[in-house]
């Protein structure tokens, strides 16, 4: 199965065409081992694998397909299996391939490695070595989160149209950003020019050109049909369309194969991270609470004993002055991910602003440059407690948690929320500091209001 670049057990479109498969194969014996019997073979498993041929009983299947694979295959004056004959494929069945629950949306994913998909950042085609080294995973081509900021239905943008096999690092780079801005950042890291850039696009059949004007329809459309004329290739039939299946008006089915399975979506990390958390952060708050020693530190939400790495490298793939979005962990708490963002931002010499929005899926912030200050941060804590800071600092650790409950708390309505006077005289001398998703405005207004 490497040969059709099928490299782990969970990317096996059927594992039960894998019985008559090993039949053939020992039948044939030396008979199936020239090219053109590969070929032959190779297009009777497509077949089965787009016409989602066994995903019903496979009794008589298996009883069908030996003897007139291996009679096709010696003779070429014999008929087609029927396997190859019965296989349908639509096109607009790639609009309802979502998870990998189905056959052919896994089928998708190996047939572009197969046809010599190469990973974005690095540009090498992906091999068995490669696929294990750079961890690579199904990802959405237009990010789900800019997707979503655009109001494009998630039965659209989830689709097998909008994804493609990238290495996990490479995804994190990407993050929610634009298609244009990501772009130029990966021609920027991997310093290539835009015209390599854009042949990378080409092997996984992407319209660099739609990606570039952050065209998403026009990508939907060309890929769509780019993807319909590979599936063509590969079961040597002609895929059914639809007039203006892949526009923007299509009806699009609501139905799904079935619940989304773990891999959906590793967004920011490994295999091996999935299992932390499902963007390759450490989890937080209720697997991370046994890292808090006290019931004081885990209402101050310290983060003592909490890996910041992943956080601080996600931050260094991100762009200043541009909204990001965050994808949260399942059981995530959106507190938690936010004030662990923050400490990273920090340790790297940036200012993050959490921004709000609607979609509990994700965590937005901005960044900036630290503003520049004597030290580097503000002498005493910014909640009001009186207490020190250290060089570079703005809270003690954890009272950035408890300024922004007061701060809720207040803008809630509740009478009995205040700030102390030296928080209020802080952000007067100091109008570019922020706290999470509240500014020095911000701040200073909810004052204004119980003065």
């Amino acid at each position: 199965m490497y040969g059709q670049k099928v490299f782990a057990a969970r990317d096996l479109p059927y594992q039960t065409q894998l019985v008559p498969l090993a039949a053939i194969l020992a039948d044939l014996g030396d008979d199936g081992d020239t090219e053109g019997a590969r070929q032959k073979i190779a297009r009777w498993y497509w077949c089965g694998v787009f016409g989602e041929v066994y995903g019903g009983p496979t009794e008589t299947l298996f009883a069908r397909d030996l003897p007139e694979v291996t009679a096709w295959v010696r003779d070429g004056s014999a008929d087609e299996p029927t396997t190859i004959r019965d296989a349908n494929c639509q096109a607009s069945r790639l609009l309802t391939l979502r998870t990998r629950n189905s056959a052919a949306y896994k089928g998708v994913h190996a047939l572009l490695m197969r046809d010599g998909s190469r990973d974005f950042r690095t540009g090498e085609p992906i091999e068995a070595q490669t696929f294990f080294d750079d961890s690579i995973d199904i990802h959405h081509v237009f990010p789900r989160a800019w997707c979503r900021r655009q109001e494009i239905e998630s039965a659209v943008f989830d689709s097998i149209v909008n994804k493609t096999a990238i290495a996990s690092n490479t995804n994190r780079r990407i993050g929610g950003r634009a298609p244009a801005t990501y772009l130029r950042g990966l021609q920027r890291d991997a310093d290539i020019g835009a015209e390599q850039l854009d042949g990378i696009l080409a092997s996984h059949r992407i319209p660099a050109d739609r990606l570039r004007a952050n065209d998403f329809w026009g990508f939907f459309t060309a890929r769509g049909e780019a993807l319909c004329e590979a599936i063509e290739a590969a079961m040597g039939k002609t895929v059914v369309r639809e007039e203006g299946v892949f526009s923007l008006d299509a009806p699009v089915e609501d139905y799904d194969d079935g619940p989304t399975d773990w891999e959906e979506e590793a967004t920011l990390g490994t295999p091996a991270q999935v299992e932390q958390g499902g963007n390759g952060m450490p989890q937080s708050d209720q697997a991370a609470e046994g890292l808090v020693s006290s019931t004081e530190g885990r209402a101050m939400g310290r983060t003592e004993g909490v890996d910041l790495t992943p956080y601080r490298e996600f931050i260094q793939t991100c762009e200043l002055n541009v909204p990001i979005d965050l994808p949260l962990n399942s059981g995530d708490s959106p507190q938690a991910v936010r004030r662990r963002l923050t400490y990273a931002s920090r340790e790297l010499g940036l200012d993050l602003r959490h921004i709000r929005n609607a979609d509990r899926a994700v965590v937005r912030f901005e960044l900036t440059e630290m503003a520049p200050s004597e030290d580097g941060g503000t002498p005493y804590c910014l909640c009001g407690c009186g207490a020190a800071n250290r060089p570079g600092s703005r809270f003690r650790m954890g009272h950035d948690a408890r300024l922004r409950a007061v701060l809720m708390r207040m803008e809630q309505g509740d009478p009995n929320a205040e700030l102390q006077p030296q928080t209020i005289e802080m952000f007067q001398q100091n109008p570019q500091l922020t706290v999470a998703e509240f500014t020095a405005e911000d701040v200073l207004r909810l004052a204004s209001m119980r003065s």
